[in-house]
């Protein structure tokens, strides 16, 4: 009996690495290299890859590995007439970042994927190369980074949306911030006289007011942002809707031109007579440290009466009141307002002022210099002009403490104009809106 046996066809073909249209492509992306820009250089590369990389693929251990082919190469192998190879063995490079020959590969392909490099093969796939004595490649096989100069364009038009979408971000970041500050603002007018009209809002608030992390998209924050404006404008009309129905009038007297002035309620408890935003002395303090009854009638004697000659010589301000005040302060200022189920005050301005103080890097021994000499408010005044300044490059305060002192010593011969600068502050304001 006879058996046949069907032999298939053999190509005469294996090993190597298999061509396709990708790898053609970065061929020939590598044989038309004609060297960097003047004034670029492949360090340039490598920071687009690390600002912009991540927007077209790149990974943290595709950038790793990139960055050590980089540092293998020199500035004339990125020049005309020559190719940036790196011909260290595949071996040695998987022992320097302690994995597998197969991981090294695995990463090579994925920065082939992104255009980032192609390879020029030897005919055993050994990977070697020979340089003259001046540093120049005369002959090498390995990993041609050629086409990363081809992404260079790609590159920078990322970066550049990056840089737009950053801006926005923080932009965002900003206005949802000043929108808390304003709703929280007007909640705490009607809070304790209208609980049940505010409650609702408050409800509201509580759930949109999440803490804004660094890695939420900007998508996220924009809705966040109309979520906040559609609440304040809920918040206003509804302010509107008491004041309408004459609910509000006690509040509209609670922000007239008397409480610009440094008022005395301030002062109207024993527990207030004095605190941490008076001043940073010990001795101003005191008082509150009692350890026998003696001592503790003799110390709240001298604190009334350092408070009664506050209230005698202390800076009025008619001239500006409570609400102009406050619409002249920044959202970084408003933020550190207090939370209370009452109408604001002066003593919350002033609370701000204080809390404010480490972020402008003001000294406690600044602010109390200021308290003394021209009154809490007015040195919250003060804070909170030079927190707005920070805002703007040409006038930006380098020293707001020493800033803070010369401010006092201008008041002390009648020099210093809070008023004007508020007013100035809210011309500002304006002219921004306009904008």
């Amino acid at each position: 009996m006879t058996h046949l046996e069907t032999l298939q066809p053999t190509t005469g073909i294996s090993g190597g690495r298999r061509s396709s249209p990708k790898f053609r492509e970065t061929i020939a992306i590598a044989e038309d290299f004609s060297g960097l820009p003047e004034g670029v250089t492949h360090f340039d590369l490598l920071k687009l890859v690390k600002r912009a990389g991540r927007e077209i693929g790149f990974t943290s251990k595709m950038i790793e590995l990139l960055e050590y082919y980089i540092l293998f190469t020199r500035p004339q192998d990125w020049e005309e007439g020559a190719q940036p190879i790196v011909y260290q063995s595949l071996y040695k490079t998987a022992l320097h970042f302690s994995v597998g020959d197969r991981q090294i590969q695995k990463i090579e392909q994925a920065l082939f994927d992104v255009g980032a490099l192609t390879w020029n093969d030897s005919g055993n796939h050994k990977r070697y190369g020979v340089r003259a004595e001046t540093g120049e490649i005369i002959y090498a096989y390995g990993v041609d980074l050629s086409p990363l100069a081809h992404l260079r364009p790609v590159l920078e038009k990322k970066m550049h949306e990056k840089q737009m979408r950053d801006v926005a971000w923080m932009e965002t970041k900003r206005k949802i911030s000043a929108y808390r500050a304003r709703i929280r603002a007007l909640l705490s007018e009607i809070v304790m006289d209208y609980p049940d009209d505010t409650r609702p809002l408050q409800v509201h608030y509580d759930e949109i007011a999440l803490p804004i992390r660094a890695y939420m998209p900007l998508e996220n924050l924009l809705e966040m942002s109309r979520q906040h404006e559609s609440l304040l404008n809920e918040a206003q009309s509804l302010v509107e809707r008491l004041s309408e129905s004459g609910k509000v009038c006690e509040l509209s007297q609670e922000c007239s031109s008397t409480d610009a002035t440094d008022s005395a309620h301030k002062y109207s408890t024993t527990n207030s007579l004095s605190n941490k935003l008076d001043t940073s002395s010990h001795s101003d303090i005191s008082f509150q440290e009692s350890v026998a009854d003696r001592s503790e009638t003799r110390g709240k004697d001298r604190a009334w009466g350092k408070v009664r000659q506050e209230e005698e010589s202390g800076a009025k301000y008619p001239e500006v009141t409570f609400k102009q005040i406050l619409n002249a302060a920044s959202p970084r200022f408003l933020n550190k307002m207090p939370m209370e189920p009452r109408p604001m005050n002066e003593g919350d301005l002033v609370e701000a002022a204080y809390r404010l103080l480490p972020d402008l890097g003001i000294h406690k021994s600044a602010w109390g210099e200021a308290c003394t000499n021209i009154g809490r408010l007015g040195a919250a005044m003060c804070v909170l002009i030079i927190d707005q300044k920070q805002d703007l490059p040409e006038n930006r305060v380098r020293n707001p403490g020493g800033y803070l002192r010369a401010m006092v010593q201008r008041a002390k011969t009648s020099e210093l104009n809070l008023h004007g600068s508020i007013f100035g502050l809210l011309k500002r304001g304006e002219n921004n809106h306009a904008v």
